[in-house]
């Protein structure tokens, strides 16, 4: 790069300069687009230490909070990062997604300049006006599962072939096995995956929703998601990746009610 984020922030005279991996920035929006669609805004929090965001979708039948750490670790999407005070930066997820499929594979310094977020490396620049209004933002829950099991990635994207059977999947233990059910007035569908509770759980969720989050998020090899349910309640997924943590939660489908 021809600068570092440091010495652009000063030359610019802005309170943030982050160099990213374009590509790498894309995927750690994933799991934020999946809950609050392409076209929402979103807005992030900046520190020196910390970027957080948190979004819900319009039904508020999901949320994710995602908060990431500006250490520039090998696998983060930042390689550098230098910020003046805390700053909020808001934005469309549409207008940002597009800035950065310009630049592909490439390393790319954003900032905000003004009312605007500015992208550009030696080959490349993007700008776009940032978020104007109020920009909702959800606060995390707090939560005590009755059942939290470690499950791999391949395995939770086994849930989206369930969309196509039926409306709601419904989730229980059963014989040593944490179960997900699907069914339709034609087909019905079940996916195990072993535990060693015995509780007497049991909730229900739009095979929609799960399969549309489920899509969209990513683990490093050999790591796990965490599932944590509570009967009638919103199922929590937590999970890391690329230096950012991330808990999503899915609204319960109550029956019967």
């Amino acid at each position: 790069m021809q600068e570092t984020a440091k010495q652009a922030r000063e030359r610019l005279g802005t309170d943030v300069v982050m160099i990213a991996h374009a590509d790498r920035m894309l995927t750690a929006l994933d799991p934020i687009i999946g809950v609050a669609g392409k076209d929402a805004d979103v807005r992030f929090e900046l520190t020196s230490s910390e970027i957080t965001c948190g979004v819900r979708d319009e039904g508020h039948t999901m949320m994710c909070i995602m908060e990431a750490s500006t250490g520039c670790e090998e696998d983060s999407a930042l390689f550098d990062y230098s910020i003046e005070g805390d700053v909020t930066v808001a934005f469309s997820l549409e207008h940002m997604t597009a800035a950065l499929k310009a630049f592909g594979d490439e390393a790319v310094y954003i900032t905000q300049i003004g009312a605007r977020l500015c992208l550009w490396n030696a080959n490349r620049r993007r700008g776009f006006s940032m978020a104007g209004g109020q920009v909702d933002v959800p606060r995390d829950l707090t939560m005590t599962p009755e059942v939290e099991l470690q499950i791999t990635q391949d395995k939770l994207k086994e849930l989206t072939s369930l969309e196509k059977i039926g409306e709601t999947l419904h989730i229980r233990i059963d014989k040593g096995r944490l179960v997900f059910a699907c069914s339709s007035d034609v087909e019905t569908a079940e996916i195990y995956v072993p535990t060693v509770y015995t509780s007497d759980m049991k909730s229900s969720f739009g095979t929609e929703l799960v399969a549309s989050i489920v899509k969209r998020i990513h683990t490093k090899d050999g790591e796990n998601i965490s599932l944590e349910l509570v009967t009638d309640a919103p199922l929590r997924m937590s999970f890391s990746y690329m230096g950012a943590d991330y808990r999503v939660y899915i609204a319960p489908r109550i029956l019967g009610v």
